[in-house]
């Protein structure tokens, strides 16, 4: 069994606030550390197929860490498919790429 990946380096960030004195306050490094703090509770024994799909251009989840976490995970089958005209959510930004493959399954034989 593979290990999880480890986090990657933290870069520098400045510290945005939001909300006022005292609302709600986060900075990148603390949201950072946050996201990866729960990283081990995951699961990573499946029992159905794992599929990943995003976009080559996507700066908030970039194709490197999700694809070493893939090869971490165990299930019966993974896959990661990048579109390479997408950024951040291809379903939305790249309606034709994202759901053509699986329209045309879906409706393929079904009368209307």
């Amino acid at each position: 069994m593979t290990a999880i990946p480890k986090p990657y380096p933290l870069p520098k960030f400045t510290v945005p606030k939001f909300c006022g004195e005292n609302g709600f306050y986060a900075t990148k490094q603390r949201s950072y550390h946050m996201s990866q703090s729960n990283a081990p509770d995951f699961p990573y024994q499946f029992k159905i197929p794992i599929y990943f799909t995003m976009g080559v251009h996507d700066l908030h989840t970039p194709c490197g860490p999700a694809k070493e976490y893939l090869e971490a995970l165990n299930a019966p089958k993974k896959q990661i498919s990048a579109l390479k005209t997408a950024g951040i959510s291809p379903c939305a930004r790249n309606r034709d790429d994202f759901w053509s493959p699986w329209s045309a399954r879906y409706w393929r034989g079904r009368g209307s």
